[in-house]
Parts: structure tokens; C-alpha cells; sequence
């Protein structure tokens, strides 16, 4: 009886550091989003002030889909180049120091569960999504890539945005917290 205490008590454990580590990853990703936006905000012009939070998640998401396919025609979207990325936006926050903390939690916690309550099986991902997006990973854009299969002709933005989410702070886990987030702004 007390051998199954302690397995029960190691599994809770483990169970509360993956929560706690998929809150902090989806704390990161939503911050970056957020980032992104103010970035792309200011690029256009438009004023900080008179903007929402979920208007300027949805300029990050567009930014860094679009900075993605960009850095796409020269590059692979490999671990090391999306972590400077990332790096270069958390130092972005010398520059903004404003940061909408309680929204940012909000949608942590929102986008949380719903990557608790996926189903992981889904098996759609395995044909084409997830195999185009180690491709994005490994190599630049491929021209002519959907002769090899025409699933590869089926791409969005939202591969490009998931690719670019595999780095060393997140990992290949990343890849699933973007469209998360778009779900839960």
C-alpha cells in the first residue's frame, strides 16, 4: 500500500511540473505574440494606446508568420535561428516596458487548456503539417516541394508561425502553442 502512495505521489509530481512547464511555455509564447505586435504596431504607425491587447497578439501572429517565410527563401528555420529571434524580441522589453500582464496570464491559462483537453492524435498533423514543418525547420523553401507529394501544396502561414515557435526556450513542443493561442485570443 505505501509502494502505491509513492508511485501515485511521483506521478503527481510529474503531472504538476508538465502543467507548470506548459503555463510557463504558453506564458512566453503569449508575451512574444505580444511583442511582436507592439513591433509590428509601431512599424505601421499606429498608436500604441489605441490598440488592444488581442489586436496586437493578432499583428505578432502576421509578423512573425510573415518574418518566417522571409527568412524562409534564405534560411532553414533551425533551432538556433529561432532562438535569436526569440531573443532579440524578450530584449525588446528595454524598450517597451509596458506589459499587460493579466491578459497575458489570462490566455496562458485559456491556451493551457486547450492543449490539456487536445486531442493529440489528430491525423491530419502526421500527413502534412507536422512533416512540412520539419521541413521549414531543416531546410529553406523548397520550390517544387508538392511534386514530391501534393500534401505539400497545402500550406498556410500557420506553418510558418509554428515553425518559427521551435526553439531552445520553447522546443519542438512549440509548434503547438501558436495556434492555441490564436484560439484562445
Amino acid at each position: 500500500k505505501n509502494f502505491y502512495i509513492i508511485i501515485n505521489k511521483k506521478k503527481l509530481n510529474n503531472l504538476m511540473f508538465l502543467t507548470i512547464n506548459l503555463i510557463t511555455k504558453c506564458i512566453i509564447s503569449s508575451y512574444i505574440l505580444f511583442q511582436s505586435g507592439d513591433l509590428m504596431s509601431k512599424i505601421l504607425g499606429l498608436k500604441s494606446k489605441d490598440i488592444s491587447f488581442s489586436e496586437k497578439s493578432f499583428l505578432g501572429i502576421i509578423f512573425l508568420s510573415f518574418l518566417a517565410l522571409l527568412i524562409n527563401f534564405f534560411l532553414p528555420l533551425s533551432q538556433v535561428l529561432n532562438t535569436i529571434i526569440f531573443s532579440l524580441i524578450f530584449l525588446s522589453f528595454f524598450i517597451n516596458r509596458h506589459i499587460p500582464i493579466k491578459e497575458i496570464i489570462s490566455i496562458s491559462l485559456l491556451t493551457s487548456l486547450i492543449l490539456f483537453l487536445a486531442n493529440t492524435n489528430n491525423p491530419d498533423s502526421g500527413l502534412y503539417h507536422l512533416p512540412y514543418i520539419q521541413i521549414l525547420n531543416e531546410e529553406k523553401i523548397i520550390f517544387g516541394l508538392n511534386n514530391l507529394h501534393f500534401r505539400f501544396a497545402h500550406t498556410s502561414m500557420f506553418q510558418y508561425l509554428s515553425a518559427i515557435f521551435n526553439n531552445f526556450y520553447l522546443g519542438v513542443e512549440g509548434i503547438t502553442i501558436p495556434i492555441a493561442i490564436t484560439v484562445s485570443i
